[in-house]
């Protein structure tokens, strides 16, 4: 925080100075009459834009330092990820709980106690999406919290209100029902083909 502020004092130094630079030249005709100087206040609203005092002796960059770690404006990044991630996860491993148990021959032998097809399905299919719908959680409650330790540590959790949470939880469903599709679409093509292959080919 105080290198930040430090160099937005340093960039808006000459800010006062580069604009009458630029009313002088507009008025003497080196500028288009139509050029608009940004406000302070645009200045301000933006790191990158930087007017360094032309009277300061010290060296000054116009490289911004590094923002501060603010968990609300990260949260919703790191649950789309962990759903992406789950949801890949969700189909591969929905397409090895059908494919796999076709090749080692598990399938048929619980056939044939068995016979009833649709139970069998529907059994294996609750199984899957409980557990897929389980590592979702766990995933997304796991860096949940290293997302809260970042900001604890290195940023800001000031901006966590409650309307943020409930989007986040909105979010993790969001993405439980993703990965429960992704693993029965899975788990339906190895079932159909009988080969784990056809559906990682999909």
């Amino acid at each position: 925080g105080a290198a930040i502020e430090e160099y937005d004092e340093q960039r808006l130094a000459g800010y006062e100075q580069a604009r009458a630079q630029f009313e002088r030249d507009q008025a003497a005709g080196q500028i288009p009459d139509d050029a608009v100087f940004p406000s302070r206040e645009e200045v301000a609203d933006e790191p990158r834009a930087c007017f360094p005092d032309p009277a300061s002796a010290r060296t000054f960059e116009c490289n911004p330092p590094k923002q501060p770690y603010v968990v609300a404006q990260q949260l919703p990044d790191f649950g789309r990820a962990v759903a992406v991630i789950c949801a890949i996860a969700a189909f591969l491993l929905g397409a090895s709980a059908a494919g796999a148990e076709w090749a080692a021959g598990t399938m048929q032998s619980l056939l044939f106690w068995e016979p009833r097809r649709v139970r069998v399905v529907l059994a294996k299919v609750l199984g899957l999406v409980a557990v897929i719908s389980a590592l979702v959680i766990a995933a997304e409650a796991l860096f949940t919290g290293l997302a809260m330790l970042a900001g604890v540590l290195r940023g800001r959790t000031d901006a966590l209100t409650g309307d943020v949470w409930t989007s986040h939880l909105l979010l993790v469903l969001r993405a439980i029902c993703i990965g429960a599709f992704a693993s029965v679409l899975g788990f339906s093509i190895a079932f159909g083909t009988r080969v784990t292959a056809a559906a990682v080919g999909v």
